[in-house]
């Protein structure tokens, strides 16, 4: 009695539950991504082929179509890469008026995901029985699609973690500090050319020229302002021989900058340090070529 009765008691109680770990696949690290997919809607474009029929046929026949393949879960889609839904209607017989052909596809990366269409025909139907038909037919060809769409954001998903952990582990490059001693001044000897020199250079090309225009002038013969007065004559070394002055002054000048301002640079590379220790005194010449 009382092992029935223990027996009985086992029996009604609930029996506990053992957490197991499930081992870490894609599709579980994924899971946001591929819910997406599989909570019944599924992005893709669709299209409609109609042959045979006249156009307001061929408008209330797409329309059906449109419906039936949007009633499987088929939203509209914003990408370029989703896949393209074709459903292909023609009629049947001599008139159109003894049925349907249906052909129904979809490709995605240049490649049909079942590989072949799907055909069927709809002998003698209404179009209301072609939607139903159309439904039928899709909805084999809904779990290729499915599981395309969900491989692919997979794959997706993985390439976009490998690219952050790529950039994440990254060495950050050093900061980069500037070359000691700041940046050259016009008084660094290495740099070049003063201010002095280059004025001096100025000088002795504008009087350099005006030298020569002067002298020009200053030689040249006096010419008659009029051949019938030959007492009246034009001289133009007057304003020659000032041009010449000028011109002389500004040379001699020019040359003195850059004369002195080369001397200064000499100074610069070369210079006498007194060197003063223990058992040594002397001088110490450095110079820099």
């Amino acid at each position: 009695m009382q092992l029935s009765t223990a027996l009985a008691l086992s029996l009604a109680l609930p029996s506990p539950v053992m957490a197991v770990n499930a081992p870490a696949t894609p599709q579980t690290l994924l899971s946001p991504v591929v819910a997406v997919v599989t909570d019944g809607s599924i992005p893709a474009k669709v299209n409609v082929e109609l042959a045979g029929f006249s156009e307001a046929e061929q408008m209330s026949l797409k329309n059906q179509a449109l419906e039936a393949i949007a009633a499987e879960g088929i939203s509209e889609s914003l990408g370029d890469d989703d896949p393209q839904i074709y459903v292909k209607i023609t009629g049947m017989g001599e008139y159109n008026d003894e049925g349907y052909e249906l052909a129904i596809d979809a490709i995605a990366e240049s490649r049909s995901l079942a590989g072949q269409p799907i055909e069927a025909q709809c002998e003698l139907c209404t179009e209301g029985e072609l939607s139903t038909k159309i439904r039928e037919e899709f909805r084999k060809l809904r779990p290729t699609i499915v599981q395309y769409l969900e491989d692919r954001d997979v794959k997706r998903a993985l390439a976009a973690r490998e690219a952050a952990a790529a950039k994440q582990n990254q060495p950050e490059s050093p900061p980069t500090t500037p070359p000691p001693g700041g940046p050259p001044t016009s008084d660094d000897p290495d740099e070049g050319m003063s201010s002095t020199g280059k004025a001096g250079i100025g000088m002795m090309a504008v009087g350099g020229v005006g030298t020569a225009i002067g002298l020009g002038l200053t030689l040249n013969s006096p010419k008659q302002r009029n051949e019938d007065k030959g007492w009246e004559l034009i001289s133009t070394r007057p304003p020659g021989a000032a041009l010449l002055a000028i011109g002389g002054v500004t040379l001699v000048t020019g040359v003195a900058l850059f004369i002195v301002d080369r001397q200064r640079r000499q100074q610069r590379r070369s210079a006498l340090t007194p060197v003063v220790g223990p058992g040594v005194a002397g001088v110490s010449w450095a110079g820099r070529f």
